[in-house]
């Protein structure tokens, strides 16, 4: 999110605006927008409509714990990404 707050400038010199999708509440979305201080708009998917649309699927905890997904989050943190936690959101419910 970082990198996108630092390139925003870019986007509208471009004529572009950045949005972010959460697939949290409320509150979520505000305690989101509180830690990274983004000023771009940041949306609230509860019902997971953008979710579905990218056809994103789902995980559990052995998708976790997988070496590629090992891999991957050490190279995210690495380059200064980090994930404040896992919520309900990060294992939605099968519809």
């Amino acid at each position: 999110m970082a990198q996108l707050r630092e390139r925003e400038n870019e986007f509208k010199k471009a004529r572009a605006t950045l949005a972010a999708i959460g697939l949290g509440d409320m509150n979520y979305a505000r305690l989101f927008r509180e830690e990274t201080s983004i000023d771009f708009p940041l949306l609230v998917d509860e019902q997971r409509i953008a979710y579905q649309a990218a056809e994103l699927k789902l995980a559990n905890l052995l998708h976790m714990l997988r070496r590629d997904n090992a891999a991957a989050r050490a190279r995210a943190r690495a380059a200064g990404h980090k994930q404040t936690g896992l919520g309900a959101e990060s294992f939605p419910a099968r519809r």
